[in-house]
């Protein structure tokens, strides 16, 4: 199966294996090198901290829960967060969010999987950032592009999940967008999901 590039959308169920039970949302970046002696001196070589968020809102557009590394659980479980990594230590995703398509209370109609920079760094700051949507169990790909290093913003939008009369459907997005503030950040996914403000 070829994954879905920024823009591409279609069924969930069409995108994944027989027997999966969770989408998982995954942010990775290389971590910062350590700092030299005169870096260190003028407080330079902060850490690079990434967030993955899942976002959550109601058929009004009305967000009703933002799961990160901090609020962790949603829904008794069915958007779980693995918790926050404040460096990008190891290969792979460094942060995770897992989503059980079928336990998702019915309140919520759309999810949006997204991420910022905490530590002020702009994403031309930091190497290697990917962004992935993978099936669980296993580890198939449905979603998979890494951030062009000329990218200047310091938020962005990875992909968003919609009901439907046929279940959930998967849109990949892959836009940095210009988000000041938590409320900026959640006004421009309601916009790209086409939800009253």
């Amino acid at each position: 199966m070829i994954p879905l590039q920024p823009g591409d959308k279609n069924d969930l169920a069409s995108l994944t294996p027989e027997g999966t039970t969770h989408v998982v949302a995954g942010l990775g970046w290389v971590p910062a090198p350590a700092p030299g002696f005169f870096a260190s001196l003028f407080g330079q070589g902060k850490t690079i901290d990434l967030n993955l968020v899942c976002l959550v809102f109601d058929a009004e557009g009305n967000m009703i829960a933002n799961t990160t590394g901090a609020n962790m659980i949603f829904g008794d479980g069915s958007i779980q967060h693995t918790g926050d990594d404040k460096i990008g230590t190891g290969s792979g995703d460094d942060e995770q969010v897992f989503v059980a398509p079928e336990k998702i209370p019915d309140q919520a109609k759309h999810l949006v999987f997204a991420m910022h920079s905490t530590s002020g760094h702009t994403f031309s700051e930091i190497h290697g950032i990917t962004c992935r949507i993978t099936a669980f169990p296993g580890d198939t790909e449905i979603l998979r592009y890494t951030l062009p290093e000329k990218d200047r913003m310091k938020a962005h939008l990875i992909a968003s999940m919609s009901r439907s009369e046929n279940g959930w459907v998967l849109q990949a997005i892959g836009e940095s967008i210009f988000a000041r503030t938590p409320e900026e950040y959640r006004e421009m996914a309601r916009k790209h999901l086409g939800l009253n403000t």
